[in-house]
């Protein structure tokens, strides 16, 4: 295996090697220890390991994961660098080395650490797929371990794989995932919940749930160097699922200390069930469990507490008066001996002593029961604070539980919301499904604290991720309401200097959503002025936090402020706009040759600048620009894995390469492409918008082709697929436009076919709506052009029917239109043409 070559890493020795590569000690600029861990290429699955390292994100996430500074996963040698753990031996610290030998409240605590690792793993959509001993790491405290670090995630027995050692993995891994090694549809979740179970069992043992003599035997023979590599192989991972089938049962070897341990057991014992469905679904569920057994017994510890304190107070206080009545007594006794003494004469003293006696004991009675009474009412009042104070601080903790959950539940679906491009097998399902039980969620969130101040922030996030779930499941309505209202939310918070980063960035991300959304809709002012406030919370955050990615997510907003010039029909500032971005993106590419997002923003500055150049039939320079944006899309699918985003920018770069070219197998290569991705995400509206334009502009090559009987269908479906997209939204004039173009192009098809009548109905029709969007949007060219072609081919339409009469009509109408057109573009070739044409027509009276 080649090492890679890494500045200031000085390799020292080989220290691990398992199923997915080899874990050398290195020296860090001559200090401290790291490990490079080296993949072999074939016994990795690069999407998904370069899904989990990118979500977790470099340097410490969580206290309980393995901190990763960088990783490499673009071109072999494979690898990542990560923290060196030392145990006492001076070897690696690894968990195995300590399983079985802790303190059980020292055990269960080092349980509850890799229960939330995994739990933040599984809320960041992470499978870990090989949760062992040898994968997990301890930190020591003087002589006892304190802290587990779960390492090596995303690099088990998945599919995408060609080669696995698998080792010890059997022991730890689920029968299922031994078995087909599926892990969509949230199975592979639940692979790391039983391999959880497994690790929980051994730490608090020092032995399997089951096969622990097979272990045992395997662990003798690894340790033995005499014995060959040979010896260590396990039985295929099929074969030895079913060695599981014949242990069910799980036992554990000592009675738990209390019944809060015996809860806790009964959790391990559902997360080791051979069947999946009998499992928790995923490690935020044990979690929670985990923490609701835990905060009953805390509650129940401190009752035990004060009930304790209470009774101790009567036991002291019974215990003082116990005393002072036997001293008494105990002195009435020798006084009544001594008395025995006297004289007759004495009687009456006597008498008289003896009255006095009685008089001082019964006043000593009735001060002792008043003393008792007021003691009895004091400690009722103080057991009633007590109770209070604890009602209170159970209700504080419970409303800060609360905060805490609701924070983890924001950053869970922030992390949904962004996985919009993982094309896992059966992940999108999952995403949906997630998204509309957030959707639920968030919206009883809403109408529960929506009186609250205290939750006035959580509150604008909610309406914020509604609206982002809303506009990510094609409802721009419902997802405009929230956005406003997040928005409206967010101007009367008092911000503190703590949150004022990710507080910019969320005002930034508001308006750029509502910005998309009004884009769509044709309300461009409305869509200008969001995007011009979006600029400029993002411009402030750059000023707030230098090193923040604000200046990517501005060249985002740039990207879109063009797109919305383009919108606008207003060719000349995009160009200028699309040109500007390409030189700034060109410079930070060059700068940052491997950031994703810049090669993906300037692929789409090229297509979108080559449609505008081929207005000017620079044809040329049109084609170089697709290539190199349709190579820069290739790379970035090379790298990161066929995200939809990436194949959707691709098929666009093909697209207009196949309209330049007329390369029909280019054309049905980015057909096929758009339809795949519109599959996984039949949601998202700019991809199936594509897709119709995909097969609109197919047929139109066709049509150019002389194969109108092919390029009909074609024109067929891009229509469908367009009136699919208005009944999403009505009032889009992006789809209304699209719909009338392609009424256009079908028939002018039926037209070539000499089905006049046809092709008159559908010019007409698209008439109808161009004269409609012409007025809602005087300033847009590419209505106005349209129109007037549509006007133009209905009139011929009519006339080859014989239609004298509405042809001269349509004729006339497509004059005033082309003169309009003329007014504003008074160099435009088709327009001078076109009128020229008409003119005739109209003199010789068709």
């Amino acid at each position: 295996m080649n090492l890679p070559q890494i500045p200031s890493y000085e390799f020292e020795e080989l220290i691990g090697e398992g199923g997915a590569g080899a874990s050398y000690r290195c020296r860090y600029r001559g200090n401290s220890a790291r490990v490079v861990k080296v993949f072999n290429g074939m016994a990795v699955n690069h999407s998904l390991l370069n899904h989990a390292l990118t979500s977790v994100g470099v340097s410490a996430s969580h206290p309980n994961l393995v901190p990763v500074h960088s990783f490499n996963l673009q071109q072999a040698p494979y690898y990542y660098i990560t923290d060196y753990y030392q145990g006492l031996d001076g070897k690696s610290a690894t968990l195995d080395k300590v399983a079985g030998q802790l303190p059980p409240a020292l055990a269960w605590r080092l349980v509850e650490q890799l229960v939330n690792a995994l739990s933040f793993l599984h809320r960041l959509d992470i499978i870990h797929t090989c949760v062992k001993p040898g994968n997990i790491f301890v930190e020591y405290k003087g002589y006892e371990p304190q802290v587990v670090r779960l390492g090596d995630f995303a690099q088990g027995l998945v599919p995408g794989i060609h080669y696995f050692e698998i080792g010890d993995t059997c022991y730890f891994a689920a029968p299922e995932q031994l078995r087909d090694r599926d892990f969509s549809h949230g199975k592979g979740k639940r692979w790391d919940v039983y391999a959880f179970g497994v690790v929980a069992y051994y730490i608090l043992n020092g032995k399997l749930p089951r096969l622990d003599d097979r272990h045992r035997e395997f662990q003798s023979r690894r340790n033995n160097p005499r014995h060959p590599t040979s010896a260590l192989q396990q039985d295929d991972p099929v074969d030895f699922s079913l060695l599981l089938y014949e242990e069910p049962d799980i036992a554990w070897p000592k009675r738990p200390r209390n019944e809060y341990e015996e809860q806790l057991r009964n959790v391990i014992g559902q997360c080791l069930s051979l069947s999946p469905d009998d499992r928790p679904a995923d490690l935020r569920e044990v979690a929670r469990t985990f923490e609701t057994i835990r905060h009953t017994a805390d509650i129940e510890l401190l009752k035990r507490q004060h009930h304790a304190q209470l009774h101790g107070k009567s036991i002291k206080v019974r215990t003082l008066l116990g005393t002072t009545g036997i001293f008494l007594l105990t002195s009435l006794l020798l006084l009544g001996a001594a008395l025995m003494g006297f004289t007759n004469v004495a009687t009456e003293a006597n008498k008289v002593v003896k009255a006095e006696q009685k008089r001082q004991s019964d006043l000593a009675k009735l001060k002792s029961i008043s003393d008792a009474k007021v003691a009895q009412e004091e400690s009722l009042r103080s057991a009633a604070q007590a109770e209070t104070n604890l009602r209170r601080t159970e209700a504080d903790k419970a409303r800060s539980f609360l905060f805490e959950s609701q924070e983890q539940a924001d950053r869970f679906f922030a992390a949904i919301l962004r996985a919009d491009e993982i094309d896992f097998p059966g992940f999108q399902e999952m995403r949906r499904a997630n998204l509309e039980a957030a959707a639920v969620y968030f919206s009883k969130f809403v109408n529960t604290y929506a009186k609250d101040a205290d939750f006035a922030r959580q509150l604008c996030r909610a309406d914020l991720f509604l609206g982002e779930i809303r506009r990510h499941q094609g409802r721009p309505e419902e997802a405009l309401k929230h956005l406003v209202n997040a928005r409206e939310a967010m101007k009367s918070l008092e911000v503190s200097p703590e949150i004022r980063v990710e507080f910019l960035r969320e005002c930034a991300l508001i308006e750029r959503s509502i910005h998309e959304i009004e884009l769509a809709r044709g309300n461009f002012v409305i869509a200008d002025e969001a995007l011009t406030r979006s600029n400029a919370f993002f411009e402030e955050l750059v000023k707030s936090a230098p090193n923040s990615d604000a200046n990517a997510e501005l060249a985002k907003n740039r990207l879109a402020s063009a797109r919305l010039l383009l919108e606008r029909g207003q060719h000349a500032e995009a160009e200028k706009a699309f040109r500007t971005l390409v030189e700034q993106l060109s410079t930070l590419l060059a700068a940052t040759p491997s950031d994703s997002r810049t090669k993906e923003q300037l692929g789409e500055s090229y297509v979108r600048l080559a449609a505008l150049v081929r207005r000017h039939a620079d044809e040329k320079t049109a084609l170089d620009l697709v290539r190199k944006a349709a190579r820069l899309f290739t790379e970035l699918i090379e790298t990161n894995g066929e995200m939809e985003s990436y194949q959707y920018r691709l098929a666009m770069a093909l697209n207009q390469q196949g309209e330049i070219t007329s390369e029909i197998p280019v054309l049905r290569d980015a057909v096929t492409l758009l339809d795949r991705v519109v599959r996984l995400q039949p949601d998202s509206l700019p991809y199936r918008f594509e897709l119709a334009n995909s097969y609109g502009r197919l047929a139109e090559v066709l049509r150019r082709e002389g194969q109108t009987d092919q390029a009909l269908p074609l024109n067929e479906m891009a229509l469908k697929l367009f009136k699919e997209l208005l009944g999403k939204d009505p009032f889009a004039p992006a789809y209304r436009h699209a719909i009338s173009r392609q009424n256009i192009a079908l028939a002018q098809a039926l037209l070539d076919s000499t089905r006049a009548r046809e092709a008159a109905e559908r010019f007409e029709e698209s008439i109808a709506v161009l004269e409609k969007l012409v007025i809602e949007d005087p300033e847009h060219a590419e209505y106005l052009l349209l129109l007037a072609q549509a006007q133009g081919h209905a009139g011929l339409a009519r006339q080859t029917m014989e239609d004298k009469a509405k042809a001269v009509s349509l004729y006339q109408a497509a004059k005033t239109s082309w003169t309009a057109f003329l007014q504003r573009f008074p160099n435009d070739p088709e327009a001078t043409e076109t009128v020229a044409w008409i003119n005739e027509r109209l003199q010789r009276k068709l």
